[in-house]
């Protein structure tokens, strides 16, 4: 079971909005006439290794080395998250709003793919080690949490720039219409599983729930649920030359449509071998021992088909941007993300701008799903029209099959008059 939960979430973790987009607007000013496209991938964990992940996802051997490496790392709580992003969008100058100038009206569709998941120390040795080291102890399996997510958006907002002492600063909001695809969410909020010493008897107590949207629906053509999420970020002048940014990403919901169901189990039973008749009938013996039935009445499962809703994971960003001169500029910033199983970040980016048309940064982050991290990127301006942003945030995962973390980013915008 736990290998399946792995495989669902290795089927993404960037600062960016759906306005902003990673493209260096700090730099590259000219935003109210243009398009662009952005995508992102991001997979962490705080305990989970490149190598490990990687021949879980491919079906290889992992052999106990990479096993081993993996246990060393854990934690009595531990993280992995994935996050997979692209969007297109639009922006437009609107010459009067509201009898204010300084307004743009933005527009695009967003996909996103989002796994996290929680889990124990005792879970991972037991799936993947098995019982042995249990002996005459009681493994803790619970505070285990899973949720998958899929869906589409169809955002509208607006975009405004104005200068402050000699700065641009930029404000923007968007509100989307969410297309749920699909869910599927795991919570175990306690299990336990004791091993008689000699190995004669297994014990299992848990609180078990599943939910998921509608599976007869697949593909990004389903329409198994409908929300409603917003974005909002706004700049604010500090001293002579440096700011502050605040902003939120992703604050909605999905209410997932009247085929969708749950399924709740609250069990505990003991397994003490098998009982075998006939020796030479052994296989009917135990098939009745099995009886699928009597398996699923010892669970208690009870099943119902409903609506439910979900909270989207919603960002929460902080930083304060300091200006040494045209050339050099450091951030420091703090990010945490709700429903998501997720630790506070902190952060520390650092950005040079050898020419005019180009900035270098290089990034220091730690907390999220994973631990320190160490990231880079590029943001160049062609023709004074066309910029290309692409970097990673975890360029340590390029290195080591034994480190966490792989991310990769780019974009493309394109400036009109």
């Amino acid at each position: 079971m736990f290998r399946i939960f792995i495989l669902l979430s290795f089927l993404f973790f960037g600062i960016n909005t759906k306005i902003y987009a990673q493209l260096n607007d700090e730099y590259f000013q000219q935003s109210k006439n243009s398009t662009g496209a952005y995508s992102s991938f991001n997979a962490n964990s705080n305990a989970f290794t490149n190598g490990f992940l990687s021949a879980f996802y491919n079906g290889s051997f992992i052999d106990s080395t990479t096993k081993t490496e993996v246990s060393k790392k854990l934690k009595n709580t531990n993280r992995f998250g994935f996050d997979y992003t692209i969007h297109v969008w639009g922006m437009a100058s609107i010459d009067t709003f509201l009898n204010k100038t300084g307004y743009s009206f933005v527009a695009g569709i967003q996909h996103t793919e989002h796994i996290d998941m929680r889990f124990s120390k005792d879970l991972f040795n037991l799936a993947f080690f098995g019982n042995k080291s249990f002996a005459g102890k009681t493994a803790d399996a619970g505070n285990f949490s899973f949720n998958q997510l899929r869906y589409q958006e169809f955002f509208v907002g607006y975009f405004k720039q104005t200068e402050k002492f000699g700065r641009l600063l930029n404000e923007g909001f968007t509100i989307s219409f969410v297309k749920g695809e699909k869910n599927a969410a795991i919570k175990i909020p306690e299990a336990s599983i004791y091993t008689q010493e000699e190995g004669r008897e297994i014990s299992l107590a848990m609180q078990y729930e599943y939910a998921s949207s509608d599976t007869s629906k697949k593909g990004i053509k389903a329409l198994n649920g409908w929300g409603l999420a917003s974005d909002y970020f706004t700049e604010i002048p500090i001293g002579d030359c440096d700011k502050m940014r605040f902003e939120f990403t992703d604050l909605g919901f999905i209410f997932w449509n009247k085929k969708a169901f749950t399924i709740t189990t609250d069990t505990s039973f003991v397994f003490n071998g098998l009982k075998i008749d006939h020796i030479l009938d052994w296989k009917d013996s135990v098939n009745t021992s099995l009886n699928n039935d009597s398996l699923i009445n010892q669970l208690n499962q009870k099943t119902e088909f409903n609506h439910y809703a979900i909270a989207l994971p919603t960002s929460v960003h902080f930083y304060y941007q300091k200006n040494f001169n045209d050339k050099v500029m450091i951030k420091g910033g703090a990010m945490m993300r709700f429903f998501a199983n997720y630790t506070p970040l902190l952060y520390c980016k650092f950005e040079y701008y050898p020419t005019t048309s180009l900035c270098l940064n290089w990034r220091f982050a730690y907390g999220g799903y994973g631990k320190l991290t160490f990231g880079m990127g590029a943001d160049k301006l062609f023709l004074k029209k066309y910029a290309l942003s692409v970097g990673t945030q975890h360029i340590e995962g390029l290195l080591s099959k034994t480190t966490s973390g792989i991310n990769a980013y780019a974009g493309f915008k394109v400036y009109f008059k």
